[in-house]
């Protein structure tokens, strides 16, 4: 028998489908002239699987709540392993409000060398992820490099800037050889499809239709995580699902992202 979260998980991705088609045929009837046939359909395919990548995330969620009997806020009594979820002191996400930020001028640019390896998309019961299975590059902090380890999707987002959340988060994990981690993020606003993400669609499918564990996506190109990063916000937290490891470094960049013209975070 289907969860009550999951059906409401279903019938919230088909209304979001629904609307794709809406503003699609929207886009057509605004700009007969300028709006081809070929141009709709990809607007189309672009937002169809932007609610796929949604639907995905929602129903990992909504099973997990339903089958574990617990949300979020209880995952600490699912395992001893996740007991940090409970009762540790710095926890993610955060909520980012513009009067408790401070300029700290002696920070230096984010500097990350990401080159494009071979990498699976894994369901892990929590999120949609790609794991690297060859080197990816890193990030330095400090001397130090942190590897590129795996990514994967929040949606919405998890960290708020003034309490407003987004559509899309997405988290870059990296680890050291003595283990720490650091986690860039990258919240999204809608527009059209980030080429990172739409060069996963496949796989997605695949692992949404099969309903795997994970699916090998070959070469996955890291092209667009390459810009050159100077604003961006720093906290001390955790990892944001079990088992809620602190002593996390965040980096949550300072513009949101789409395909087109980037939009300050206002």
């Amino acid at each position: 028998m289907a969860s009550p979260e999951l059906l409401l998980a279903l019938g919230f991705a088909t209304l979001l489908a629904s609307n794709a088609i809406a503003h699609t045929a929207f886009l057509h009837a605004m700009f007969p002239l300028g709006f081809s046939n070929q141009q709709s359909r990809g607007a189309l395919e672009v937002l169809l699987f932007l609610w796929l990548l949604m639907l995905c995330c929602l129903v990992l969620w909504a099973n997990l709540v339903w089958i574990q009997g617990n949300a979020p806020a209880n995952w600490g009594k699912l395992s001893p392993d996740y007991k940090t979820c409970s009762i540790g002191t710095h926890q993610s996400p955060i909520n980012i409000a513009k009067d408790d930020v401070s300029l700290q001028n002696k920070l230096h640019d984010l500097h990350r060398q990401y080159v494009d390896a071979n990498a699976t998309v894994v369901n892990n019961g929590f999120n949609i992820m790609v794991r690297f299975i060859q080197n990816a590059g890193y990030m330095s902090q400090d001397g130090k490099h942190y590897r590129l380890e795996q990514l994967h999707w929040h949606t919405p987002s998890e960290h708020t800037f003034n309490m407003k959340r987004f559509p899309l988060e997405i988290h870059l994990v990296h680890k050291s050889d003595d283990d720490k981690i650091i986690v860039v993020a990258i919240l999204y606003e809608y527009g059209n499809i980030d080429p990172f993400i739409y060069q996963l669609k496949d796989a997605i499918i695949e692992l949404a239709e099969k309903n795997n564990s994970n699916v090998s996506v070959g070469l996955v190109k890291t092209k667009s995580f390459r810009r050159h990063t100077r604003k961006f916000f720093k906290y001390i937290g955790s990892l944001t699902t079990p088992p809620c490891t602190e002593n996390v470094t965040w980096y949550i960049l300072g513009k949101a992202w789409c395909d087109g013209p980037m939009v300050r975070l206002n």
